[in-house]
């Protein structure tokens, strides 16, 4: 279903379908592979014909948890998602985000959901200081350590 356009997803929306709709226990609703899938356009109709946005899936991590761009982070905070929701593990969608930054060529789109995040009202503590130190470090390498005053 992620890759359903954003037209005839509302189609199905205005017909009847479910936004939340999970086939059984085990499964997520359509927010969540959206979400997962990048699909901001997808995600933005789903939420707005009443798709849960601080759904948890069985480990804890709400949908986003799994939101990796600025525009689904904004649209799924201003949809009410919480971004101090914790997983099982204990973890913030932005130590999620903080998790995978290491993975990921998108440094650009980290700041920018960070820069949300702080807007959002998120404290940083100094685990997450010491790890966006760390993503810096591993995306610049070789470059000349600059040491800043408080």
């Amino acid at each position: 279903m992620s890759d359903t356009p954003p037209a005839f997803m509302q189609w199905l929306l205005d017909h009847g379908a479910d936004a939340n709709f999970c086939r059984d226990a085990d499964d997520d609703p359509p927010l969540y592979h959206q979400v997962q899938a990048g699909n901001t356009e997808q995600a933005a109709v789903l939420l707005q014909n009443g798709a849960n946005a601080n759904y948890a899936n069985e480990f804890g991590n709400t949908i986003l948890h799994f939101a990796r761009t600025a525009p689904l982070v904004k649209l799924l905070l201003a949809h009410g998602a919480n971004p101090a929701a914790k997983n099982r593990r204990g973890q913030t969608p932005f130590d999620s985000l903080l998790d995978t930054a290491p993975l990921s060529d998108r440094i650009a789109d980290m700041i920018a959901c960070t820069e949300l995040y702080l807007q959002a009202g998120m404290t940083i503590t100094e685990q997450q200081r010491e790890q966006v130190a760390a993503v810096g470090r591993a995306f610049m390498p070789d470059k000349p350590r600059l040491q800043c005053r408080a």
